[in-house]
Formats: structure tokens, C-alpha cells, sequence
């Protein structure tokens, strides 16, 4: 409840103020209910997988835990987007980088609609991606493919030949780290024996 103390020290409330502060509240609800469904949206559905878990969700934690340990001082900005990035896909679906890659007018398509769903629906969204440079958009680029990158290397891992077909962006754009995580062996995986 929104309150205001006189000069007396009376406490009483605002209406005015209390509806602003409950319509505020309510929107934050919607926002926190939108972002955990857009969570659960499954990732590589066009790809035979074994890994029923792999969402935007867990998708997004990896990518900001590796954005995190790579670069050397994300802005805020780029700690939001890269954790939000994909939460349009709660309404417009994964569209996976094989069609993107194919029809440039369709993936030119698929980015409009997604920009019309962060106003409407996700507009925290909107206003971070206003506020990224271009570096920043380069490590959002980077971070996503590499967390894919290391999402395949799993598979690949458990033996699932399937994901060997996939076409990946181009390093050569990535920021130095990135470069360097790969080229030291970062993609080389196999799951290490737990250290006690």
C-alpha cells in the first residue's frame, strides 16, 4: 500500500499513488509470467536430440554464465539482452538458424515480428536492445552460437551424429575471447570426472 506521512506524521493513503503502485505491480506480474513461459520454449526441435531440457531457459543461463567467465566488464545492457534474447520465441517460436540462413527475407521477417513482440509484450526488452552497441551486439551474436557450439558438442558427446550437419556463424566476427575459448580447445568436449 502506497502512504503518505504529513507534516504532523500522519500516515494516510494515496489513492491515486495506490493504483499507480498496484497497476505497476500488475505489470511486473504479467512481465515475470511472460518471461518464465518464454523459459520453457524448446530449442533445436528441428534437430533429432536426446536432450528434452534444452529451452530458451536453460539456454539463456548458459549463455549468460558464459558471457560472464569471457568477457572482461559486460554492461548492464548486455547482461539483460543476453539473459532475455530469446523471449519473443513465447510467441513467435524458435525459428532455427538452418531457416534463418536459407531465406534472408524470412529471417528479415522473423526479426520485425520479434521487435513487435518486445514492445508489446516484453517492453524492458525494447528499451535494453536500444541501449546496446554495436560491440555488445557482437558478444550477443558470439555468446548465443558458441552456447549452440557447446549445446551440439554435448550431443555429440552422447553420441547423437545428428547435430554434425549444422551450420554455425562465422568466428572470425566473434570478439577476441570467444576466438581464443575455441581455438584453446573449448569445444573439444567430453565430460570430466567430478573432482571431490
Amino acid at each position: 500500500m502506497y502512504t503518505v506521512a504529513d507534516k504532523e506524521g500522519e500516515v494516510s493513503e494515496d489513492p491515486d499513488k495506490a493504483l499507480e503502485q498496484r497497476l505497476i505491480m500488475q505489470k511486473k506480474i504479467l512481465w515475470i509470467r511472460r518471461l518464465r513461459e518464454a523459459g520453457n520454449v524448446r530449442r533445436g526441435h528441428v534437430l533429432p536430440h536426446n536432450d528434452h531440457g534444452y529451452t530458451d531457459g536453460k539456454h539463456s543461463f548458459d549463455a549468460l554464465s558464459i558471457l560472464f567467465i569471457l568477457h572482461p566488464d559486460p554492461s548492464m545492457p548486455l547482461i539483460k539482452f543476453m539473459l532475455w534474447h530469446d523471449m519473443a520465441e513465447r510467441y513467435a517460436g524458435d525459428l532455427p538458424s538452418t531457416a534463418r540462413n536459407a531465406d534472408r527475407v524470412l529471417a528479415d521477417h522473423y526479426s520485425a515480428l520479434e521487435r513487435q513482440i518486445y514492445r508489446s509484450h516484453f517492453p524492458m526488452i525494447a528499451d535494453v536492445f536500444h541501449r546496446l552497441t554495436e560491440e555488445d551486439m557482437r558478444w550477443v551474436r558470439a555468446i548465443d552460437s558458441l552456447e549452440f557450439k557447446l549445446w551440439r558438442a554435448d550431443q555429440l558427446a552422447a553420441g547423437n551424429r545428428h547435430v554434425e550437419m549444422t551450420n554455425w556463424a562465422k568466428s572470425d566476427e566473434w570478439p577476441e575471447e570467444v576466438k581464443q575459448f575455441v581455438e584453446h580447445g573449448g569445444l573439444n568436449w567430453e565430460r570430466l570426472p567430478e573432482e571431490m
